[in-house]
């Protein structure tokens, strides 16, 4: 069963193109460090605030992601990312062109 973890930020005013370039950069390389990764999105949802959706093998891994996450916050996006929500659950459906854990690379609009 593979778990996902979201996180709702609420960017502070005028942050909005360096949180998600820190976000992309940091957190994606911090949670394919972690066991059980499987896929990660980067969702700007507003101007100020991104949602960080990642999935996971396991519920403990899916954890261990959510702790990454406030650790990233408090050591170097608190001048970004004013309140932050985070819930995990597990992955009742999911579908997408490539299978669940295929790596996926860092894409951009502009490319």
């Amino acid at each position: 069963m593979q778990v996902a973890h979201v996180a709702l930020c609420e960017l502070r005013p005028g942050t909005t193109d360096e949180a998600i370039r820190q976000a992309a950069d940091d957190l994606a390389r911090i949670y394919r460090a972690q066991d059980g990764f499987a896929a990660c999105a980067l969702i700007q949802i507003a101007d100020d605030t991104l949602i960080v959706l990642s999935v996971w093998d396991l519920a403990a891994q899916a954890e261990a992601a959510a702790q990454a996450t406030v650790a990233w916050r408090e050591q170097k996006g608190h001048a970004l990312v004013g309140r932050m929500e985070q819930r995990s659950g597990r992955v009742a459906f999911w579908w997408d062109l490539a299978p669940l854990g295929t790596r996926l690379t860092r894409s951009s609009s502009a490319e």
